[in-house]
């Protein structure tokens, strides 16, 4: 079950910071165009933003799913 909320969590965050990636790619391109002395594409910032983003989103999936998994089924049905 942990596996599987973190599996798809992950898989999003790929998803979207890839779309993210390809979004701020464009925008630098148009900075470039509209601002002096702005490189286009540095990609020392744009993998240490990803690093950052898949982190964060990994421990917001991960925290919540590992105290879940640790309820016990019974008692979380018999609060119902």
């Amino acid at each position: 079950m942990l596996r599987e909320v973190v599996g798809r969590g992950v898989r999003l965050t790929f998803v979207a910071v890839t779309i993210g990636l390809i979004g701020a790619e464009g925008m630098a391109r148009l900075a470039k165009a509209v601002l002096f002395g702005v490189e286009p594409a540095d990609p020392v910032a744009f993998t240490i933003a990803a690093v950052v983003l898949v982190t964060v989103s990994g421990a917001a999936c991960y925290i919540p799913a590992r105290r879940a998994a640790r309820v016990d089924p019974v008692v979380a049905l018999a609060q119902e």
